[in-house]
């Protein structure tokens, strides 16, 4: 049976990234809400302009319970991007931090560490007036070299298709792939995952 509690402690986190981005007057909020096959996910965004690019500062949750197997992770994200010589293309890079739990049949350990992300985003808006399909990827690295608590290595892909709406909102079709890989009591073993999911995206 899914259980809702991690979402409780995250949104605190929320709410928190997105008072700073208040104070730090923020170009943009987001705010993201996932749901799948005995999984939940809430996330938080802030983006402000430099000079170097769209900064943006992000918390959320991801939390999926698949019989034998648990994941439950909590991060907190510092990405920069900007627009490609693509019309529509956006690349994102920076750092990720998480924590959390991942547990399979009698074993179990907590996450940690910091690793690197990749994102993508083509908007076929952006060449194409009256199509308001939204193409997303992921890619997020943890090394073994900055992971830290029972964690030797962790890696999520991700990818979807999305639908903007009124051009503040978008819904999205997506499919995610985890694959945690842990050393706990003395055994080396790893919890892998993949779930398609839908979700819902409201830019403020």
């Amino acid at each position: 049976m899914l259980k809702y509690e991690p979402i409780r402690n995250t949104l605190i986190a929320i709410i928190g990234v997105l008072f700073i981005g208040g104070t730090c007057q923020a170009q943009t909020y987001s705010l993201g809400l996932s749901t799948g096959s005995q999984m939940v996910a809430a996330d938080g965004r802030i983006e402000w302009p430099t000079v170097a690019g769209d900064l943006g500062l992000g918390a959320g949750v991801w939390y999926r319970e698949n019989d034998d197997e648990k994941h439950t992770i909590f991060n907190l994200k510092l990405p920069t991007g900007s627009e490609s010589f693509f019309p529509g293309l956006q690349f994102e890079v920076g750092f990720n931090g998480i924590l959390g739990s991942a547990k399979k049949d009698e074993l179990g350990g907590n996450l940690g560490g910091v690793g690197f992300i990749f994102s993508t985003r083509y908007s076929f808006s952006e060449v194409y007036d009256h199509l308001p399909l939204v193409l997303l990827g992921e890619i997020f690295y943890v090394p073994e070299a900055t992971t830290f608590l029972d964690m030797v290595n962790h890696l999520q892909i991700s990818g979807g298709i999305g639908i903007t709406l009124l051009q503040n909102a978008m819904i999205h079709l997506s499919y995610k792939y985890v694959n945690t890989e842990q050393l706990a009591f003395g055994t080396n073993w790893e919890v892998k995952d993949s779930i398609f999911y839908f979700g819902i995206r409201l830019m403020f």
